[in-house]
């Protein structure tokens, strides 16, 4: 039994790995409720079947959209996170929790399960859901990066949580 409590514990700090250094869950839940309270205002009748499939399409891309973008953040910092102490720790690459390798392969996930779900839901949900892996691709990969141009990096927050918005609505 000893053994077995053992890997059960060790699977769990895998994906407390997972989710608190590499998607940054606590940021990504905090993000995802500005567009839910976006979601709640374009509420325009008190019916929950009319909502219930768009609010499960939006609660489960919203989460993979966002994740992704942390996700992605830490990917391309983790070189520049694994020089600096204070963020050696907070990201699961420059810790070396997770793998370059892995780590991309959880980046696909998070971009075509958004995708996908959005595809089968709607076209225009669909094109948005792209817009926004590339519009948080933008921010963190090269050779765009807007991150590291000042100006840019406060714009593209405002957006970012200006879209927030606008795709749960």
């Amino acid at each position: 039994m000893p053994i077995m409590a053992k890997t059960k514990n060790k699977e769990k700090s895998k994906v407390s790995v997972f989710l608190n250094e590499f998607v940054r869950i606590k940021d990504v839940i905090g993000w995802s409720l500005i567009s839910f309270v976006g979601f709640i205002l374009g509420i325009t009748v008190l019916s929950f079947d009319i909502y219930l499939i768009p609010f499960l399409v939006f609660i489960i891309c919203i989460l993979c959209l966002t994740s992704f973008t942390f996700a992605i953040n830490n990917y391309f910092d983790a070189d520049s996170d694994k020089e600096n102490p204070r963020r050696k720790d907070i990201n699961a690459i420059a810790s070396g929790h997770i793998s370059k390798n892995t780590g991309i392969i959880i980046i696909l996930l998070l971009a075509i399960i958004p995708l996908l779900i959005s595809f089968f839901y709607k076209i225009e949900v669909f094109f948005f859901s792209g817009f926004l892996l590339f519009f948080s691709w933008s921010y963190s990969a090269p050779p765009l990066r807007l991150k590291g141009i000042p100006i840019m990096d406060v714009i593209w927050h405002f957006l970012g949580f200006f879209f927030g918005i606008i795709w749960s609505s």
